[in-house]
């Protein structure tokens, strides 16, 4: 799973060798633990060593996608700043998956996972579902050939704010352009 193409964070028991800091998820039994996505990354950490990373935004907030906002968010926060001068089209955050019974399970779709289709086995119409307020992602359903077809967003996390049922709003709009379904 880790050198995967989608490269997910993959959830792993915490081991008491692991040269992780204490303060690093104090009292969780399993850590996060990826390796650098694109080569960019590479560039920023040597072999052996680690960075703690984040999307930049606040709990039950959309990812920040805006520099000037993640600057104001993190100039106290953070350590350094990575910036890029092309503007981000769509917020993704990495995925997360964990391994249960020797095979993947995905515990939070985002980067690399989304939107895959996911066949189901009957037809049905055209349907948009919504999560509830907590871990929420939205999915688009669409006949097919062979019977339907399930077209899950990123996950958008905890629609607590205006601008979270925005990102979520923006992410169904995108998925039923993308599918070329009325939205």
């Amino acid at each position: 799973l880790l050198v995967s193409p989608a490269r997910p964070i993959v959830l792993l028991e915490a081991r008491d060798d692991a040269p992780v800091a204490p303060s690093v998820a104090p009292g969780n039994p399993v850590l996060g633990v990826m390796l650098p996505p694109s080569p960019l990354h590479r560039l920023l950490v040597e072999p052996g060593e680690a960075l703690v990373l984040t999307s930049a935004n606040h709990a039950g907030e959309a990812i920040c996608i805006d520099d000037s906002r993640a600057f104001a968010f993190l100039g106290s926060l953070a350590d350094a700043v990575l910036w890029h001068d092309r503007p981000i089209a769509t917020p993704c955050d990495d995925s997360v998956v964990r391994l249960v019974d020797g095979r993947p399970l995905p515990i939070r779709r985002a980067r690399g996972y989304a939107p895959l289709p996911v066949r189901l086995p009957i037809r049905g119409p055209i349907t948009l579902a919504a999560g509830a307020d907590l871990k929420n992602t939205c999915c688009w359903t669409s006949p097919d050939v062979d019977g339907s077809m399930a077209v899950l967003s990123q996950h958008h996390g905890d629609v607590e704010t205006l601008a979270a049922v925005r990102a979520l709003d923006a992410s169904a709009s995108r998925l039923a352009d993308l599918l070329s379904l009325p939205a």
